[in-house]
């Protein structure tokens, strides 16, 4: 596992436009939050770990059994920025980069996490975003000396505003995994995921 590599795993809000709360929806024979995790886990990222808030009490059970750390965010009522900032205060010094991951994009393939750490073992200092065909997708993985201008940003604030601010320290990488663009936001969006799954239009990360 590559210990210098973290993962922050968002799963501290609401899910108010779903209507139903997003980490703890069935994907298969796990949840949408235990998918996320053994991504990662799989794709050899030793250090995980999940920002809580809302309902929390639900989650950190399913955390501490995934082997996963919980991060608890107080201030998760004001948006997902919050989140970023937790997760990020928390990582250990010795994690050189980190990933950000909302756990509402679940499918993600633990090749395409892996692509990502090689292309930045040879770019040290560079951000790296997933692309599937020209389009930015989940996650970023970010180099630690940018942390404390996430951490210092308004907490209203976006991660891709921020980022925006370092176009120049940044790499695209295309990867072949359209996942990367596939999130849960609404009703509609979870019933075509887990039919993609049924029929096998999705792939995941076992086929892969």
């Amino acid at each position: 596992m590559d210990k210098k590599i973290s993962a922050i795993i968002l799963s501290a809000g609401f899910s108010s436009r779903m209507g139903r709360f997003k980490p703890l929806l069935p994907l298969g024979n796990e949840t949408i939050l235990e998918r996320v995790i053994r991504v990662f886990r799989k794709a050899g990222v030793g250090d995980v770990r999940v920002v809580v808030g809302h309902r929390m009490g639900d989650l950190i059970p399913m955390i501490e059994r995934a082997n996963a750390s919980v991060v608890m965010n107080p201030d998760y009522p004001t948006g997902m920025f919050s989140s970023v900032q937790a997760g990020l205060k928390s990582i250990p010094r010795k994690s050189e980069a980190f990933f950000v991951h909302p756990v509402d994009i679940p499918m993600i393939y633990p090749s395409t996490i892996s692509e990502m750490i090689d292309r930045y073992n040879a770019h040290e200092g560079m951000i790296i975003y997933p692309c599937y065909r020209g389009n930015r997708g989940h996650p970023p993985l970010v180099p630690g000396k940018f942390s404390k201008a996430i951490t210092r940003a308004n907490i209203s604030g976006k991660l891709n505003d921020v980022l925006a601010s370092f176009k120049r320290d940044s790499i695209d990488l295309e990867v072949e995994d359209p996942n990367i663009l596939l999130g849960i936001n609404h009703p509609d969006d979870y019933t075509a995921m887990v039919s993609g799954l049924t029929h096998g239009n999705i792939l995941t990360h076992e086929q892969t």
